[in-house]
């Protein structure tokens, strides 16, 4: 008795005199204070471990001994398991072929409606006309090929080495790199005005650079391209985010908006509804090249007059 009186359930850490009905068990290898626990305190955590793990056997948390729980179960019990078990592996898989179906005929409706509204045929020529397994299999590519060429056209891509060989993929916004350059640009040809040559570096110089370099670590030379000291260089470091919402709305309006122009542009020009999507296209691309290369140099000529006010009390 003065035994029982030492028990300490593992899980609730109540004592036998705290509990003095409830059944003890010794369920694995533990000894000591871990041997026993009380059964309904360890049937309703083997409970609780089979709803988050089904599929995993019952084991000791200390001694990683399988624990065994009698079960008197009937055929319709072990056959709803066994159901409720492949359910809960089948169904995210079902879910995501369901949402990627879901998705390829959405985008096989766009295709359709834009080959549409560019060429002139209509929905129901084109479904009498071509195999309707062809098209559920080629139109939802027209929007994924125009969200791909324009976000392409927009970032840029860099592939860079290390010296430890680890390989490193970095995208860009191709407008940051512009204003990039072109204030790295403007920074060099104010330093270095016409008729002014460089400084050079003497022998003993270039021996201490030298030195100072090998001695910097992979760490030390990534920050390398940037001088804190120099505000305007500290600057241009600053990366724009990709706009790729804005991109893949703008990909997917494309269409539309190069019918539209057409149409209203040259509708007296040519009958053909292509020819006036593709006139369409390029008098839109063209507008809104220009109109974004004088906003990116009318930004950048605008960064570079700001001032910090002073702080005045009044």
């Amino acid at each position: 008795m003065a035994e029982n009186d030492e028990r300490v359930c593992w899980i609730c850490y109540g004592a036998q005199a705290e509990f003095p009905n409830m059944r003890w068990v010794s369920p694995c290898r533990c000894r000591g204070s871990m041997q026993y626990v009380h059964e309904a305190c360890l049937l309703r955590w083997a409970e609780e471990k089979e709803l988050s793990a089904r599929v995993e056997p019952l084991r000791c948390p200390q001694c990683n001994t399988r624990l065994m729980i009698a079960e008197n179960r009937s055929f319709l019990v072990v056959l709803g398991d066994i159901y409720l078990d492949a359910m809960g592996e089948l169904t995210p898989v079902a879910l995501i072929g369901s949402l990627g179906i879901l998705l390829w005929a959405g985008l096989a409706s766009y295709g359709a409606l834009a080959y549409s509204c560019t060429t002139g045929i209509s929905i129901r020529q084109l479904v009498q006309k071509h195999d309707p397994i062809v098209l559920v299999a080629v139109l939802p590519l027209l929007p994924c090929s125009l969200i791909a060429t324009r976000i392409l056209a927009r970032v840029s891509l860099e592939i860079t080495v290390d010296t430890r060989g680890t390989w490193r993929l970095n995208v860009r916004n191709s407008d940051t790199l512009a204003v990039e350059q072109a204030g790295i640009d403007d920074e060099y040809a104010a330093e270095h005005a016409p008729g002014e040559e460089p400084d050079e570096l003497g022998p003993e110089d270039q021996g201490d650079w030298e030195d100072d370099w090998e001695d910097l670590d992979d760490d030390e030379l990534e920050p390398f391209v940037a001088n804190e000291e120099d505000p305007h260089l500290a600057n241009t470091q600053v990366q724009h985010p990709v706009p790729y919402a804005r991109l893949i709305m703008g990909s997917l309006l494309l269409p539309f908006v190069a019918s539209g122009l057409g149409n209203a542009l040259f509708g007296s020009v040519t009958r053909k509804t292509f020819d006036r999507t593709m006139l369409g296209g390029i008098v839109y691309h063209g507008v809104r090249w220009v109109l974004g290369l004088c906003y990116q140099q009318q930004k950048l000529s605008s960064q570079r007059q700001r001032r910090v006010i002073q702080y005045s009390q009044s």
